[in-house]
C-alpha cells in the first residue's frame, strides 16, 4: 500500500506540474489570440482599402476616356482653330512680303531721288 501512496503522491506532483504548464500554456494562447485579433482588424481594415481602391479603379475604367478618344476630341476641337492659326499666319507672312517688297522699292526710289538730286546739284557748287 505504501508504494501505491507514493505513486498517488508522484502522480499529484506530475498532474499538478502539468497543470502549471497547461496554464502557461493558455497565458500564451490566450496572447497569441489577442495578437490573431489585431491582425484580424489589420487585415480588415486593409481588406476595405483595397476593396475601396477596386472600386475607384472599376469606375475609372469604365467611365474614363482612351487614348483614342482624347485624341479625337483634340482634333476635333483643335482642327478648326489650327486652321484659322494657319490662314492667319499664311496672311500675315504675306503682308509682310508686300510691306518687304514695298520697303525695297520705297528704298530703289529714294537712291534714285538722291542720285537724281547729287547730279542737279553738283553743276551748281
Amino acid at each position: 500500500m505504501k508504494q501505491a501512496s507514493v505513486t498517488l503522491r508522484s502522480l499529484h506532483k506530475d498532474y499538478q506540474s502539468l497543470a502549471d504548464k497547461l496554464q502557461g500554456v493558455g497565458l500564451k494562447v490566450d496572447k497569441l489570440e489577442t495578437r490573431f485579433d489585431g491582425f484580424e482588424k489589420k487585415f480588415d481594415k486593409l481588406s476595405k482599402t483595397v476593396d475601396d481602391h477596386t472600386e475607384s479603379i472599376q469606375y475609372l475604367v469604365a467611365n474614363a476616356v482612351t487614348r483614342d478618344e482624347v485624341y479625337q476630341i483634340v482634333d476635333e476641337r483643335i482642327s478648326p482653330f489650327e486652321n484659322r492659326v494657319m490662314t492667319a499666319f499664311d496672311g500675315l507672312s504675306k503682308q509682310m512680303r508686300d510691306v518687304m517688297e514695298e520697303i525695297s522699292y520705297n528704298r530703289f526710289v529714294f537712291n534714285r531721288g538722291e542720285r537724281r538730286s547729287a547730279n542737279i546739284c553738283q553743276p551748281i557748287i
